[in-house]
């Protein structure tokens, strides 16, 4: 009998270690396992600016000649140029902190090496669809305990100035930032952000 309470006793303090060291494991590879926490302090977001202009090139008004002035045109006829309105993409800037969770972040260890950005757009006007965009971050380092900037582009100038819809519309943004502390633990930060278009006038 003895005997028998001896092993039920070693039995249950194998399971006991074996299900600590599965616990640790998944909190290793947990993105919220890091000691330190990335702040988004501040997220600067100016609008795509709008400025309407003559087009360089045009066309003569009845032959059709391509030109830039009237002198390239026969006598009788005018060099007819359209007005365009050219959207321009103005860089974002993000300042970010690397921010302690507890006593064991700090240290070069816990420094936060900046990856890349995942850009989200949801328009107001559901007939404008912008696909998802990641944006690199070129491995910029925020030391622990302090901060860094960094800056990117919150959406491609194609994406802009190949929708003419999108003059004059608003898309909220989600932001998540994809980082690891030098240790290599993956660390995650999301933030919502408007995206202004302005009007031609």
């Amino acid at each position: 009998m003895r005997g028998s309470k001896t092993k039920w006793l070693a039995m249950a303090t194998l399971a006991a270690l074996a299900a600590g060291l599965s616990c640790t494991g998944n909190d290793l590879d947990d993105a919220g396992a890091a000691d330190v926490i990335l702040e988004v302090i501040d997220l600067q977001a100016p609008p795509i600016t709008a400025q309407r202009s003559t087009a360089t090139d045009g066309q003569c008004s009845v032959s059709a000649i391509a030109c830039q002035s009237n002198a390239d045109c026969p006598i009788t006829e005018a060099c007819v140029r359209q007005e365009v309105c050219t959207l321009e993409v103005t860089e974002w800037t993000a300042d970010l902190r690397n921010q302690p969770k507890n006593t064991l972040g700090v240290g070069v260890y816990n420094d936060i090496v900046l990856l890349n950005v995942v850009i989200n757009y949801a328009w107001l006007d559901p007939t404008i669809v912008t696909a998802d965009r990641t944006v690199g971050l070129g491995n910029i380092i925020v030391p622990a305990e302090q901060t860094a900037s960094v800056t990117f582009f919150p959406i491609a100038s194609d994406d802009v100035n190949a929708n003419a819809d999108i003059e004059g519309s608003t898309a909220n943004l989600t932001l998540t930032i994809n980082a690891r502390t030098i240790e290599g633990t993956s660390i995650r930060q999301s933030v919502q952000r408007q995206l202004q278009v302005e009007v031609c006038n």
